[in-house]
């Protein structure tokens, strides 16, 4: 006999499961995709109530099910089922499933805008315009450089992870990490002290424009840096670990969803330079300036 995930066949609910469950929701919530969802059940070795492999259909079902609020359907409409234990509260549920339905929509309406690893990295080398990813191609509006997206994407994937992994750059991370996210936003509260102490003395007569400018410019660059320690505190808090091992392996796990490897680049690289083809090395066609 049959039963729904979650519970016996009699009613009772089975709490690994539940638990499963719970943590699938918050996932949900979180932005997860369900697909990054099933391929983490999987790899831990959860399978369903009958021992399948997890996929987004029966992940999808589930969370739909109003079993998980102890309700069923009856006409198109919500009643009580007081025989089954609820595992969700009903005010999450009807959040996952606005969440759901919001991606069927889409699924089937339109082809949503997809986001590629190096949208908004990359620039043309001649004079600065963005280069953006549109399919097979990396390309600027000004005509002056294109190149593969495969090719941009592999050679400046392997200039990240060998950054990332070099023991001068984890060590370099975990001071910031020591430091702690505290002492970060302790900087960019006093560097916006700074610049508001400026602009007072500036209106008050007290400062000429060139010392107000100069300050200012250098009270940003401070809040700046602070900003980009913080992020990457964010970013590498998703690493099984801080070894060059486990930033490879988080990486390459399909799981890994894209927005997290795009933070991880976003808190590395200022940008990418694309040069004009040359005939002597495609590899020279990028220059990574680093943050």
């Amino acid at each position: 006999m049959s039963r729904a995930y979650g519970w016996t066949v009699d009613g009772q609910i089975i709490d690994t499961e539940a638990d499963t469950i719970r943590r699938v929701a918050d996932l949900v919530l979180d932005g997860t995709p369900v697909r990054a969802i099933a391929n983490t059940l999987n790899r831990e070795g959860i399978t369903t109530g009958t021992g399948a492999s997890w996929a987004i259909p029966p992940i999808t079902r589930m969370l739909k099910n109003p079993r998980l609020i102890g309700k069923r359907d009856e006409d198109g409409h919500l009643v009580d089922n007081p025989a089954v234990p609820a595992i969700l509260d009903e005010d999450r549920w009807v959040r996952i499933n606005e969440i759901l339905s919001d991606s069927d929509r889409q699924k089937h309406t339109r082809k949503p805008h997809r986001k590629h690893l190096l949208t908004g990295v990359c620039r043309c080398g001649v004079c600065g315009e963005p280069a953006y990813p549109s399919g097979t191609t990396v390309r600027a509006s000004c005509s002056h450089v294109q190149a593969t997206t495969a090719a941009a994407e592999s050679e400046i994937t392997e200039r990240l992870l060998a950054r990332v992994t070099s023991r001068p750059w984890l060590d370099a991370v975990q001071q910031q990490i020591d430091r702690g996210s505290d002492h970060y936003r302790s900087v960019i509260s006093m560097a916006d002290e700074r610049i508001e102490v400026l602009a007072k003395t500036f209106g008050g007569g007290t400062t000429d424009a060139a010392a107000f400018e100069a300050g200012v410019a250098a009270a940003r660059e401070v809040r700046a840096e602070a900003e980009s320690s913080l992020a990457l505190i964010d970013v590498v808090d998703r690493f099984p670990s801080l070894t060059d091992e486990d930033v490879v392996r988080w990486w390459a796990d399909e799981s890994t969803p894209l927005e997290d490897r795009r933070a991880l680049i976003a808190s590395v690289i200022d940008h990418v330079d694309i040069l004009p083809l040359r005939e002597s090395s495609d590899r020279d066609r990028f220059v990574v300036h680093w943050r």
